[in-house]
């Protein structure tokens, strides 16, 4: 009924060598957009394609009447998640959307149960599908795309993160205590990353919170990961001048031109304010 919708896949000959990925991917439409009626599905199905010439136009039609609802297109944002600063943009995003559910219609919250309820249902078939593909072992599918994707990382996803070179990073790291301990290191863990982040994203006495502090948190990516000088003068409303005459004292002021949060915020409280986010 649906056998062409994964033709375009780069590997679909692999995607279809697999009968049962096939039937999967047409069960779960039928699930979700027939109530599970695979007669029911037929008939409008062949409604469908009556009105159209080719593939194309039918997923076209078919989508357009049977529209899964929007907070879906928020899961797909997981796939980008790269860094923490992402997991904490990632999910506020999410979040924010998901209070839209209120003005959904009955049958979009119906739709979005039977999508829960599916998953569950199929995970072990799901899981089988997705190791074939990637030619990786069931059992080893989550624990080997979690350390791919995201659990090693390296100074220069750092910098990337926070927008500045190796050089810039290292001069940080010595100001808050890391710079010997992740000298000449290539290759970080989660909890070596976790610890870097933290004490370059958090002030003095705040601990990594992102389940009470999301939206916190987002608001203070979106100001920028890094602080120049003359960025630190504006949150004090000074002038550049004055800034480095009051903290001509502090040695690390010296270090750099620009600085992470959890320096900026010391920086600020020598000049006698308080950074508000």
């Amino acid at each position: 009924m649906f056998d062409k919708i994964f033709e375009k896949l780069n590997d679909y000959d692999r995607f279809k060598s697999n009968p049962n990925n096939l039937k999967l991917v047409e069960d779960f439409l039928i699930y979700i957009f027939f109530n599970d009626d695979r007669e029911f599905a037929k008939k409008e199905v062949k409604k469908l394609r009556e009105q159209v010439q080719t593939d194309k136009e039918f997923w076209d039609l078919f989508f357009t009447k049977y529209k899964f609802p929007n907070i879906f297109k928020s899961f797909l944002e997981i796939n980008k998640i790269s860094n923490i600063s992402d997991v904490i943009l990632t999910a506020a995003n999410i979040k924010d959307r998901s209070k839209d559910i209120v003005g959904y219609s009955e049958r979009d919250k119906e739709l979005l149960q039977r999508f829960i309820t599916y998953r569950k249902l199929r995970e072990h078939d799901i899981l089988k599908m997705v190791s074939h593909q990637l030619q990786i072992p069931k059992e080893k599918l989550i624990e080997e795309q979690l350390k791919i994707n995201f659990f090693f990382t390296s100074k220069t996803n750092i910098c990337k993160e926070f927008g500045v070179n190796k050089r810039t990073l290292n001069k940080w790291l010595e100001i808050v205590g890391l710079g010997s301990r992740f000298k000449g290191r290539k290759k970080l863990n989660f909890k070596e990353y976790e610890e870097i982040f933290t004490a370059l994203f958090t002030s003095e006495y705040e601990d990594l919170n992102i389940n009470d502090n999301l939206q916190a948190y987002k608001e203070r990516i979106k100001r920028g990961l890094k602080f120049s000088k003359s960025k630190i003068a504006t949150l004090t409303e000074s002038d550049y001048k004055v800034q480095k005459e009051n903290l001509k004292k502090f040695e690390y002021y010296h270090f750099t031109d620009v600085f992470p949060y959890s320096i900026a915020t010391l920086l600020v409280e020598k000049m006698g304010e308080e950074i508000d986010f």
